[in-house]
Parts: structure tokens; C-alpha cells; sequence
């Protein structure tokens, strides 16, 4: 009776495995992002079967919203495994391939991921230097979907250098066309601080905003431009809170480039009648630093997201004068007051691009929201997003408080920088005091010279 008991119980062990092999060895794993640290939902993961000998076959599958992938009945052999994703395209990057082998296994997990952003960079932009960034991604028609070839992408920042002989900051700038497949990649750029960043393409909305990319690394961002003549049809849903993820109790959300605003009650908000595209977003607490965000609204279900408000504004330790406060002083006081309730970059006593300008154009080129192109010229946010929506209205310039009738050109002629005691630049009419605000304007700077 043991006898046959062994006898059997091998008996059914064999059946077992033979059913298991016949039915084949089942892959599961997860396709990994590790450029956005998320998972690449709707990668095409591939399984060929190399075998010298046999005939080629292929095994697909789809990964879902987790990443999650599986492959069903693989029999005995040895396999080759990569994914296809548009994000491999955008980053020029061919499949990450893995070889594997199976044989009496019923079950196999075998992840597959892009490669770390620093071995990206390596690979894309080779030669430069170590503290480079780069960033890469598509540029798309918002509404339609279709590749934007021949847009441009300009980024913009500062760096630290010598000229003669002298520590100033150094204005840089790229540009990028986008390629025939819709896909750009930006090599040297500067990593671990705020890039200003420009996509701009005729008949549609330009966006003017701020990435970081990561130190040392790369990053993928996909810009959505909405055609000129779209108006709304989306929503964002956000929540504000602090640090600690307590609500912000009140504030201000606005997308400058559409001159719309809402207000924050309880951490909550709703921007509602957005056309589809990415947007910069901006949110202001009062005694915190502004905060910036890129978000992509959609046709259908809104946008939602959560911001976190950054530090809190630097605050100086009260002091008194004793004298009587001079003509300068005073202009001084009254800009500081505005700086706290208007959102425009402010140009101070002291401040490098101020003291190092030769016309005033050129202080313009550290200033949110603005493109320096000439001493003559600049592109202004607010100005491109008005004008593309109605009739024709420009950068207006105020002196020491009143209206200058010329434009850039004339006042570098008219105003001299030594005599210059600070700038105001406002690069939207939500940012503009209200006292500045006038229908014929989309931005105004204001210059105030010295007492």
C-alpha cells in the first residue's frame, strides 16, 4: 500500500508539470519611467524568441495605467525582452533590451525601465560638461494631437562668470527646433535651478514659464500648444497647502498667459473655462514666495493637482531712520509696498543687472516674462497672449510715474543708466498695480531715476 501511494503521488507530480509546461511560463513585471520616477503606462512590451533553429515568433503586451504587463504561454527557450514608447522616440533613445532564458520556470518577474537620467544625458549629449542638463520631449497641437515640427523651444538663464576682470552674471540662452517627428532634445543647459522657458509656434499660443532639471541629469516634459482660435473647454481643480500639507486658508491662482485668475478658499480652487494646452500656473500667498507650475488640460475630466507653497518671504528686521528721508528713499518705500501685493520683478539699488546694463532693455533680460531680443526690443508675455487675442496693444513705459509716449528705442536715447535708481517690470496686466492699468497697454516697466 506505500508502494502504490509513492507510486501515485509521482504520478500526479508528472501529470502536474506536464500540464504546466504545456500551458507555458508566464511573464510578469513593471515598465518603469525613470526619468518622471513613474510608471510608463501604454508601453508595448515585445518578447521574440531567439533560438537558433526555430522559428521566430513574437509575444506583445500592453502595459496598463501601473505599469503592470503580463505575457502568457512562453514555452522552453531562450528570449530577448524590450518595450517601445513614445518616450523612448522624444529622448532618442532605442529599446532597452534584456536576455532570458527559460526552462522548467512556470513563472518569471522581469521589470523593464528607462535608463536613470544621468545615463541618458550621457548617452544624448555627450562632450559637455559634467554639471549639464537636458531636457527632451514632444511638441504637440493641444486640441488635434499632431506633431508641431519647426516650433521652437528657447531656454533661458544665468550664470556666474568673470568679465574683465569683474564677477558679473552672465545671460545664457539655447533654441531648439522641433523635429519632423514632432521631438526635442536640448543639450547644456543648466541643471538644479529654474530654466525660463519659451515654445512658441505661428498660430497658437505660445508658453512662457520655468522647468528645473534635475543636477547633472535629464528630464522629459512634453509642451501641448493650444491653437489662437480655441477658447476653453477645460478646468483645473487644485488644492494649496503648505509644507506640512495643512491648507493654505487664502490666496490667489492665476494662468498670466490667459490674464485669468481665481481665488484660493480653504486650499481649494477651480480655474474653469481653459482652452487645452500646457499652462503655466501661479499661485501667491500673501508672505510666501510665488510658486510656479506646468500644467496639461485636457478636453473632458479636469485638471487636478495639488500645489505646496515655498518658503516664506525674507523679511528685513525693522529699523529707524533718523533724518529726513530723501526723494530716493521714498520712491524706494512706495516700490516695496507694491512689490508685496503685484507680482512683477523688481530691479533694486545693488542689483547686478541693474548696475552692469547700458540701456535699459537690458536689465529686462533677467525679468520674468520677458524676451530680451534687442536694446530695441522684447518679447512680453502678456503682450503675445493680448494680441493674439484681439486688437493691438503694446508695452507701455512709465518715467518716474508718468506715461513715456515712445518705446524701447527712444528711451535708450532719453535715459541714461547712471541716473537710473530702479526698474519695475510687469509682464502682464494681472501683475500690473492698478494704478498702471490702462486699455491700450499688456505690460507696462516702470523706471525711476534718481532724486
Amino acid at each position: 500500500m506505500k508502494t502504490l501511494a509513492i507510486l501515485t503521488a509521482a504520478l500526479f507530480a508528472t501529470t502536474a508539470t506536464a500540464q504546466a509546461q504545456a500551458r507555458g511560463t508566464t511573464i510578469t513585471g513593471v515598465v518603469y519611467d525613470s526619468l518622471a520616477k513613474a510608471p510608463l503606462a501604454g508601453a508595448v512590451v515585445q518578447v521574440v524568441r531567439v533560438d537558433s533553429g526555430t522559428a521566430t515568433r513574437n509575444y506583445t503586451a500592453t502595459a496598463d495605467a501601473l505599469g503592470h504587463f503580463r505575457v502568457d504561454s512562453l514555452p522552453r527557450g531562450k528570449f530577448g525582452i524590450g518595450f517601445q514608447h513614445p518616450a523612448l522616440v522624444a529622448l532618442g533613445l532605442d529599446s532597452p533590451l534584456r536576455a532570458f532564458q527559460i526552462g522548467a520556470d512556470t513563472s518569471l518577474v522581469i521589470d523593464l525601465a528607462i535608463p536613470s537620467g544621468h545615463a541618458v544625458r550621457l548617452e544624448r549629449c555627450p562632450g559637455g560638461n559634467a554639471a549639464d542638463g537636458m531636457l527632451a520631449g514632444f511638441v504637440l497641437d493641444a486640441a488635434k494631437g499632431g506633431m508641431l515640427a519647426g516650433a521652437s523651444v528657447t531656454f533661458g538663464w544665468t550664470e556666474i562668470g568673470v568679465v574683465d576682470k569683474k564677477l558679473q552674471t552672465i545671460p545664457k540662452r539655447t533654441q531648439v527646433k522641433v523635429g519632423d517627428d514632432g521631438s526635442y532634445v536640448a543639450c547644456g543647459l543648466a541643471s538644479g535651478s529654474p530654466l525660463t522657458v519659451d515654445v512658441a509656434e505661428p498660430g497658437y499660443r505660445a508658453i512662457v514659464g520655468e522647468v528645473v532639471v534635475p543636477d547633472s541629469s535629464a528630464m522629459r516634459r512634453d509642451f501641448r500648444l493650444a491653437d489662437s482660435s480655441v477658447t476653453g473647454g477645460g478646468a483645473i481643480v487644485g488644492k494649496l497647502a503648505h509644507a506640512d500639507g495643512s491648507v493654505v486658508a487664502s490666496g490667489q491662482v492665476s494662468i498670466p498667459a490667459l490674464d485669468t485668475e481665481a481665488p484660493v478658499a480653504n486650499g481649494a480652487f477651480t480655474l474653469a473655462n481653459i482652452p487645452p494646452g500646457t499652462w503655466m500656473l501661479e499661485a501667491r500667498v500673501l508672505g510666501y514666495e510665488p510658486q510656479n507650475m506646468m500644467v496639461d488640460v485636457a478636453i473632458g475630466a479636469p485638471a487636478s493637482l495639488v500645489m505646496k507653497v515655498g518658503d516664506k518671504v525674507q523679511v528685513l528686521d525693522a529699523v529707524t531712520v533718523i533724518g529726513k528721508a530723501n526723494g530716493d528713499i521714498k520712491v524706494l518705500d512706495d516700490l516695496v509696498k507694491r512689490n508685496r501685493a503685484s507680482s512683477g520683478t523688481m530691479f533694486l539699488p545693488g542689483n547686478v543687472w541693474l548696475e552692469s546694463a547700458l540701456y535699459p532693455a537690458d536689465v529686462l533680460r533677467a525679468a520674468r516674462g520677458f524676451r530680451y531680443r534687442s536694446m530695441n526690443s522684447v518679447g512680453v508675455r502678456g503682450c503675445e497672449t493680448l494680441n493674439s487675442l484681439g486688437p493691438r496693444k503694446s508695452l507701455a513705459i512709465y518715467i518716474d510715474g508718468g506715461r513715456f509716449l515712445g518705446g524701447l528705442a527712444e528711451l535708450g536715447t532719453m535715459v541714461s543708466m547712471r541716473d537710473v535708481l530702479a526698474i519695475e517690470a510687469y509682464p502682464d496686466m494681472i501683475s500690473v498695480p492698478a494704478k498702471w492699468r490702462s486699455f491700450d497697454a499688456c505690460a507696462v516697466i516702470a523706471i525711476w531715476t534718481r532724486r
